[in-house]
């Protein structure tokens, strides 16, 4: 009788295991648009190769890859606006005269980037980025 019952634990314990694999999420794609149109997927481990900016923020280190060094990976050389979304169709929006090295995308434990600096208050990074939309023109 002990047989049965530790088979049968043995078999739910792979069922979910199995089942539990199979509900992973898609791996972390970032959509570039140009011009409204579809440019570039980038992927974490592009993210992950690129320069890394970094800085100190409440005792935490911040760190990753500017826009403009994403913009540059990218193949875009000018732009009059860029405009980054995240899973909540937030929207926050900068022009070709500040300064986007400043802005970072960081990597989170969560294996997405927030768009973070050390100019703006923590409170209002953008968290779970999936877009950036650049125009060329004004």
């Amino acid at each position: 009788m002990k047989y049965k019952s530790w088979l049968s634990a043995l078999l739910i314990g792979v069922l979910t295991v199995m089942i539990g694999g199979c509900a992973t999420s898609a791996p972390f794609e970032l959509q570039i648009l140009l011009d409204k149109q579809p440019y570039k997927l980038v992927t974490m481990k592009e993210i992950k190769t690129m320069p890394v900016e970094s800085f100190i923020k409440d005792g935490k280190v911040e760190s990753g890859p500017s826009i403009t060094t994403l913009l540059q990976f990218a193949g875009i050389q000018t732009y009059s606006k860029i405009e980054v979304m995240n899973k909540a169709y937030e929207l926050v929006e900068f022009t070709s005269e500040q300064n986007l090295n400043q802005l970072i995308l960081d990597i989170t434990n969560r294996g997405n980037v927030k768009l973070a600096s050390e100019f703006i208050p923590k409170k209002n990074w953008m968290k779970d980025i999936t877009t950036i939309a650049v125009t060329t023109h004004p």
